[in-house]
């Protein structure tokens, strides 16, 4: 495994909505200095209707059993960075929210869809892409599939092994329950 720390950036813009004041988005994932958790978040840029936070620092974690979705990811036209977060009602206002985790898989994104957790992609900086092309130039293995032989016990005397056996059954002598009765 391995692991880099990025920092994430939020939006909070005026909603163009009858329904709710503010929407909310992640914007960047940013390269930062420390492996230290934190969660505090910070005001970058505070307008009447805009505000940028900086909502602190999560790990980009690597394992060598998902490189083939991280090769997926690179092979799109623009590959992403996976954000995703949940509702965090105390946090800066109505609607905001809070990254718990970031992923450049695919399929790790997708499975964190459910409930009320949301995943933004935004745009991957050049300096994730290196490190996640070297990652997987150490680490991939392409799956090698073989198809499994049968072995004996199925097959009848032409080679295949019978698909459906219920009037033969009968034919035998062997007694059917009734299901009726």
């Amino acid at each position: 495994m391995a692991s880099l720390w990025v920092g994430i950036l939020v939006e909070k813009r005026a909603a163009i909505s009858a329904w709710q004041n503010w929407s909310w988005a992640v914007r960047a994932v940013i390269p930062v200095k420390t492996d230290i958790a934190r969660e505090e978040w910070q005001v970058l840029i505070r307008e009447e209707e805009y505000a940028l936070f900086h909502t602190g620092h999560l790990p980009v974690e690597l394992h060598r059993a998902e490189t083939a979705a991280y090769k997926q990811n690179l092979g799109m036209e623009n590959p992403v960075v996976y954000v995703a977060v949940r509702p965090h009602p105390v946090a800066t206002g109505e609607g905001a929210i809070m990254p718990y985790l970031v992923t450049v898989s695919p399929d790790e994104a997708m499975a964190c869809t459910e409930g009320d957790d949301a995943v933004f992609p935004v745009a991957m900086p050049g300096f994730i892409r290196v490190w996640l092309d070297r990652f997987i130039e150490l680490n991939h293995r392409e799956a090698h599939f073989e198809k499994r032989k049968r072995k004996g016990g199925g097959a009848g005397e032409h080679g295949t092994a019978p698909t459906y056996a219920g009037p033969s059954v009968a034919r035998a002598g062997w007694e059917i329950p009734d299901r009726h009765g």
